[in-house]
């Protein structure tokens, strides 16, 4: 009697096509011409180009790159605005993403008009992240999974081997540039030294430091977001570089945030002194409670 061949999934056929898609990619470029196209990225000019130009470009420069995916696994998500005039927020939409009408910048990985769902893995690093001053107020939102269940989120990431979080540094392991799958499904050494020179530069520049006015330089990242994440995947990580990349940012699609996340706490806070590496508060109040229907009760 002959032995049965095990049963391949369906999920393991279209992840094996898959790799089988980027290997031949790969083994069709050299190394020299991932890094001439990669060079010709670098020298782009924001500030003139527009985000579908770069995206053209980037769909040359970013070909045969394989998805670079974690599992994220947290219990909460946190994010903080600052309270002008020290006026209460009374509803969760203030607090939630902001509508597309009111999206009126560019963000890390939003254009303008369209909204995206920013959070942070720690309180600490949402309030680095909107860089409030001695005598500010902001509020600091708490969010959780609507199941009750410890969150788990399907993220595409960029930069994450050059965060300093502690868990992050203990889990560089899992990152697919050590992981031993990711190896397999590039196919050979040679490969993997041509995603690398990919991956390097999508972490270069999701980790760069964009000061006020440079807004521009966020074209880049939209860019290769939409080109590598189409409609697959529930968002994007990063490391905070307003935290020195000591935290974690996360940027969720709406309708994600939506249907995974809930609000569970509201609270006030003063700026009582700052530094470039610390922040020192006190509580102003706390949300008695939140209604069904979002609003706040002080």
């Amino acid at each position: 009697m002959s032995e049965q061949s095990p049963e391949i999934s369906a999920t393991d056929r279209a992840a094996l096509r898959a790799a089988t898609h980027f290997k031949n990619l790969l083994n069709g470029i050299s190394i020299h011409d991932i890094r001439r196209r990669i060079d010709a990225a670098r020298s782009l000019d924001t500030s003139q180009l527009t985000i579908d130009e770069i995206k053209r470009r980037y769909k040359l420069a970013l070909k045969g790159y394989s998805f670079n995916l974690i599992n994220g696994v947290m219990d909460f998500v946190y994010r903080a605005r600052p309270n002008y005039g020290h006026s209460l927020f009374q509803h969760v939409s203030e607090l939630w993403y902001p509508p597309a009408e009111k999206c009126l910048y560019l963000g890390r990985f939003n254009r303008e008009g369209t909204s995206a769902f920013y959070c942070s893995d720690k309180p600490q690093t949402a309030i680095f992240e909107i860089h409030p001053k001695a005598g500010d107020w902001f509020t600091l939102l708490k969010a959780g999974s609507k199941s009750n269940r410890v969150l788990s989120i399907e993220l595409l990431h960029f930069g994450m081997e050059y965060a300093c979080e502690p868990e992050m540094v203990a889990a560089r392991g899992s990152l697919a540039r050590h992981h031993p799958k990711h190896h397999l499904i590039l196919g050979s050494e040679a490969n993997k030294k041509k995603w690398l020179v990919i991956d390097n530069y999508l972490g270069a520049i999701a980790i760069q430091n964009v000061k006020s006015g440079e807004e521009h330089k966020y074209k880049t990242t939209i860019a290769a977001g939409e080109v590598l994440m189409a409609d697959k995947f529930d968002g994007l990580a990063y490391p905070s570089a307003a935290t020195r990349l000591h935290g974690i940012n996360i940027c969720l699609r709406p309708k994600r945030a939506d249907n995974l996340l809930k609000p569970l706490t509201i609270e006030v806070f003063e700026v009582i002194s700052d530094n470039d590496r610390m922040y020192f508060t006190k509580p102003i109040c706390s949300a008695k409670s939140i209604a069904a229907d979002g609003a706040i009760n002080w």
